[in-house]
């Protein structure tokens, strides 16, 4: 359950100035503002970032938000990576269990997959929080072109290509793993529940004993 919520807090995001017209990016800016304001999630005052972008500030804020989607991605795929060695480490475990190779639920192989899966649940819950601040990053670099064109001078194709392709790697990632065609989310859910189911039954097993 966990990974659905994951993809449903993962929305497909193309360049803002894209497909949010101007007079909707300012009530979005204020609806963003006002909601950080209450929440302090990030401290963020969006109207003053907005008009502190200079040229030099924008076509910096241009490369490190393409830098940041680049890491997003990479660590969501390493994320996968982790996540499929603990599926193989997991299922591992299941079958010493099922041979009674493990006998007692307290277990170190059994301990060090919950402490990789809690460890890996609490990266998981960070992925969110990070792509929502690349996002208000970008709402500001938008609003901040829109209100002032001569800004568009700073700012260089290849600046604006590489973003573009960065959140289009992203894109393809998060398409990927809804398609089918990625890692299996279902899978890793499946191997959680068999894994718990045997470690509880262990559990009980040894308890009556």
């Amino acid at each position: 359950m966990k990974y659905k919520i994951f993809l449903m807090l993962f929305p497909i995001l193309t360049i803002i100035a894209s497909t949010v017209p101007c007079e909707g990016q300012n009530k979005l800016v204020k609806s963003l503002s006002k909601l950080m304001e209450q929440r302090k999630i990030y401290g963020w005052d969006f109207e003053e970032k907005i008009s502190l972008l200079d040229g030099e500030g924008i076509k910096n804020e241009i490369v490190a938000i393409a830098k940041e989607w680049n890491t997003l991605t990479h660590d969501l795929l390493h994320w996968f990576d982790k996540r499929n060695e603990l599926t193989e480490s997991t299922v591992k475990v299941i079958d010493k269990i099922d041979n009674r190779e493990i006998l007692y639920y307290r277990n170190n192989e059994i301990s060090d997959i919950f402490n990789r899966r809690k460890a890996l649940d609490k990266e998981l819950d960070s992925f969110p929080l990070r792509k929502d601040e690349i996002r208000n990053r970008q709402i500001i670099v938008e609003c901040a072109l829109e209100r002032h064109p001569s800004l568009q001078n700073f700012i260089s194709s290849e600046s604006r290509d590489n973003l573009s392709k960065e959140i289009q790697n992203y894109k393809n990632i998060i398409i990927s793993i809804k398609s089918g065609n990625g890692p299996s989310i279902l899978y890793y859910e499946n191997i959680e529940k068999e894994f718990d189911k045997k470690v509880n039954l262990l559990a009980r097993t040894t308890l009556q004993n």
